[in-house]
């Protein structure tokens, strides 16, 4: 039998109930190896691609569509390591189906079950970690690349040629370029290198190399660093970090997954995203004792068992491929 596509599901903020008009559309599905996949001596692809670019310029519109569509053993083992994508798949509800799922995906459905345990909630505390990280990260980035494109223009012409290091000073123990602070360490081969942006440059190279380089990468930030880069918040970034966090606590405490999300917990989430956070939230102090709570209350009390059941699994992604032979 040929390969075979059981689900195609909208993801991302239309799964979420988060969507806007500007919100691309993102759509994941899973498909099954054939015959010749499963009997033959290559190995078949983890994932398919497919892809319609709509508008104009590098980065994605609304108007542009990706689907990713996992394989079906690429999609068993991700749900059961407790990955958020392909766990909420499973929690979708027949609006999020754009196509009609096949009867293997209502199997998975039905014994979405074996796929929840406490470790789940891991990988979501540490998306959520990561995205509250990237919250305050990008827009500084941003706009310490901003302040350098400022910075060196101003230096007379002769010295756009002269190595980036005659122009790194040290005030109170601390390197500077012009007026940012910058990392300054040696690699392995003794080469010094500056650290900006989470990226490496030979302090050996011009400044008017640095210049062009920094120009290319502001060029590659979006509308959602420019915005953080002005108002010192990636707030979109920040509403993933509580939507996760949201989703491991209702895991943990119910055993199930709501999409979309419940009113209350999607109004908070969409109120963070538009930047309205509420007047008083510490939300760096909020998000750490919210992880804590999981780690130390819901995840030790939960009714989940301690892992997946890794055999039953193991016997359901079997049961499945059997039907290809």
């Amino acid at each position: 039998m040929p390969r075979k596509k059981i689900c195609k599901i909208i993801t991302g903020s239309n799964l979420y109930g988060l969507a806007t008009e500007t919100s691309d559309r993102d759509y994941a599905g899973v498909y099954l190896p054939s015959a010749r996949d499963i009997l033959g001596l290559d190995v078949y692809p983890i994932e398919l691609i497919e892809n319609e670019k709509l508008s104009q310029g590098p980065r994605n519109t609304a108007a542009d569509i990706d689907c990713k569509y996992f394989s079906l053993r690429q999609f068993m083992r991700l749900a059961a390591e407790g990955q958020s994508a392909q766990l909420e798949m499973l929690y979708a509800k027949p609006q999020h189906h754009i196509e009609p799922p096949d009867h293997h995906w209502q199997t998975l459905v039905d014994n979405k079950g074996l796929f929840l345990s406490r470790k789940t909630f891991v990988p979501f505390v540490r998306f959520a970690l990561a995205q509250a990280t990237k919250a305050t990260l990008k827009g500084e980035n941003l706009k310490f690349i901003r302040e350098l494109l400022t910075f060196i223009p101003t230096l007379p012409v002769s010295h756009m040629h002269e190595p980036i290091r005659s122009q790194i000073s040290l005030k109170d123990k601390a390197h500077y370029l012009g007026p940012v602070k910058v990392e300054v360490s040696m690699n392995e081969f003794g080469a010094e290198l500056l650290t900006l942006a989470h990226r490496k440059y030979d302090t050996g190279a011009s400044l008017k190399r640095l210049h062009d380089s920094l120009k290319i990468l502001e060029s590659k930030y979006g509308t959602r660093s420019q915005s953080a880069a002005d108002k010192g918040l990636d707030y979109k970034s920040l509403s993933h970090a509580y939507r996760m966090i949201f989703e491991a606590e209702e895991m943990l405490s119910t055993g199930t997954l709501t999409l979309p999300l419940p009113d209350r917990t999607r109004d908070f989430v969409k109120s963070i995203k538009i930047g309205m956070i509420p007047d008083g939230l510490r939300w760096e102090t909020d998000i750490m004792q919210r992880v804590n709570h999981l780690e130390h209350v819901l995840a030790p009390q939960s009714n989940l068992p301690d892992a997946p059941d890794w055999e039953k699994i193991e016997d359901l992604h079997a049961s499945i491929l059997l039907s290809q032979l």
